[in-house]
């Protein structure tokens, strides 16, 4: 399940939520979720045998046999949300047509304006976020990549990473074809092939001019144009709520430090890179009046945990402009 459906039995202040999360979001359009009872889950998970088939004589056994022993996945829910509050004595003082009204405008508008910030914070932590950095965080995509074998992170693009160049002249066409080239391998080496690809709105803005045969356009229900490469759909990770942008053109590769990187992932419910959550998904609690506030809290519990499967991600770094 996507997040919306998911999150979809909910209150119409929930529905509203996700809404506006899933416009500063687009990555839930791609990545499924499952539900598990209680607050952690091992899950059996694509076993890796590493041996290859071979031969054998007639009324002859085969050489070797591989056993296949059970592989699980572990996840533990982390809660992500926030409590928003105002106090009582707006009750009393009328700000809009007075009475109850005033509260219920305004912590409207502090939830909505909450709604989004937690989108851009969900989209910044399913590429970003780290168990390393705080216990409570799950891992997004970079970290998740970590776990898993090194031919996950590609070096199609070099040791100091490719300079993907503009114009007509033999580097710049040499550049912009060992780029097409190193995305058609990236999307290959996601088991069953990539489902969707994350880069900067730079890179994706630099594809569209140098490729254009590979690239076509769409737009999805939210009005926004979305991009696709040999028909996987191409997600912009966009800015966190503070302006910091995801995926920028600094990191470093070997001697160059101007590099950003491209993401890969497959993502189904229960298999390949999914997260767990409750029933219901994102939560908002009705208005209760606590103290001298008014409080509604909207929380959002999931875990990445492990990847189903060995090669559900895959990342090219080392992408540079020029």
């Amino acid at each position: 399940m996507l997040f919306h459906e998911v999150s979809s039995g909910g209150s119409e202040a929930a529905s509203e939520v996700v809404g506006l999360v899933r416009t500063e979001a687009p990555i839930l359009e791609h990545v499924h979720f499952f539900v598990e009872p209680g607050g952690s889950a091992v899950l059996d998970k694509d076993a890796n045998i590493a041996s290859s088939a071979g031969f054998r004589a007639l009324n002859s056994d085969y050489s070797t046999k591989d056993q296949g022993d059970p592989a699980y996945a572990s996840f533990a829910l982390k809660i992500f949300g926030k409590t928003l509050k105002v106090d009582r004595a707006y009750e009393r003082r009328g700000l809009t047509r007075g009475g109850s009204d005033a509260i219920a405008s305004q912590l409207t508008r502090q939830r909505r304006a909450f709604a989004r910030n937690l989108g851009r914070n969900l989209n910044r932590y399913m590429i970003t976020g780290s168990s390393e950095v705080s216990a409570l965080q799950f891992n997004g995509v970079l970290k998740a990549v970590d776990g898993l074998a090194d031919s996950q992170t590609l070096d199609a693009l070099g040791e100091n990473g490719t300079q993907i160049l503009t114009g007509n002249t033999d580097a710049a066409k040499k550049s912009q074809q060992k780029f097409v080239e190193a995305l058609g391998f990236l999307i290959a080496s996601v088991a069953g092939g990539a489902s969707v690809l994350l880069m900067n709105s730079k890179l994706i803005a630099r594809l569209s001019t140098i490729a254009r045969d590979n690239v076509s356009t769409t737009v999805d229900e939210f009005g926004r144009t979305i991009k696709t490469f040999d028909g996987v759909p191409i997600v912009p990770v966009g800015y966190d709520y503070d302006s910091t942008e995801l995926l920028p053109f600094s990191a470093t590769v070997g001697t160059s430090t101007d590099c950003s990187t491209v993401c890969a992932l497959r993502s189904e419910e229960a298999a390949y890179w999914s997260f767990m959550t409750t029933p219901g998904g994102l939560w908002v609690s009705d208005v209760q009046l606590v103290g001298n506030f008014y409080e509604q809290t909207v929380e959002f519990q999931l875990d990445s945990g492990e990847p189903f499967n060995a090669r559900s991600l895959a990342i090219l770094p080392g992408v540079r402009l020029g």
